[in-house]
């Protein structure tokens, strides 16, 4: 039997990192936190657009938003063009874009399973070792494994985002999560994504008559 200690522990962290880095790599990003949601909503057809509002995710931003200072992030999308708000205790920033400049729309699920897989790898090392090292390196690889479990559940995200003609992408990423009682999944973004698509259409029809 192999004795497992320090020195196991510390591949299997960087075998964390190097693995967690090969599978974001193209994966749509967007500048910005991770949303909770507040505000989910897609109009029409009379006046069809597409409004999405979120506070960071956190305990403090919680707090913030609760105390009543402004930490939201809002994207809407009209007929006119898109608008992206960030708020923060350092400022604001606001994004226009008009419909004219938007290229292409996208909308996307990840999920760091590369987390479940460490965290599953730990476990089954943990146990080899509880052999030799006893139920203490046990615990502590059952405790490790549940946090890369409960990591795993909290950095499920969505993307939805667009691109305009010169490259560049504005977007929200947000937790499919209910802690503001507001639920969103992949169908519903997908049902978003497609209502811009529909409105930038429109738009297009109307400036080619």
């Amino acid at each position: 039997m192999f004795e497992f200690g320090g020195g196991v522990v510390a591949i299997l962290f960087a075998l964390v990192a190097a693995f967690g880095v090969m599978m974001r790599k193209g994966s749509l990003a967007v500048a910005g936190p991770v949303l909770v949601l507040r505000k989910f909503e897609v109009t029409g057809p009379e006046t069809p657009s597409v409004e999405i509002q979120g506070r960071p995710s956190g305990l403090v931003a919680w707090l913030l938003t609760t105390l009543g200072l402004d930490t939201l992030t809002t994207l809407r999308i009209d007929e006119e063009g898109a608008v992206l708000t960030s708020a923060s205790l350092s400022g604001v920033l606001r994004h226009l874009i008009p419909a004219t400049a938007i290229s292409s729309t996208h909308c996307g699920y990840s999920q760091p399973i590369w987390l479940l897989i460490i965290g599953a790898a730990i476990f089954v090392f943990s146990m080899l070792s509880a052999s030799v090292s006893g139920t203490a390196i046990f615990s502590f690889g059952v405790i490790v494994a549940m946090l890369c479990g409960i990591a795993f559940w909290f950095q499920r995200k969505i993307v939805i985002a667009i691109e305009t003609t010169g490259g560049a992408v504005f977007g929200v990423a947000f937790n499919p999560s209910a802690i503001e009682h507001v639920t969103v999944d992949l169908a519903r973004a997908q049902e978003a994504v497609d209502q811009v698509h529909r409105i930038l259409l429109a738009r297009s029809r109307v400036e080619i008559r």
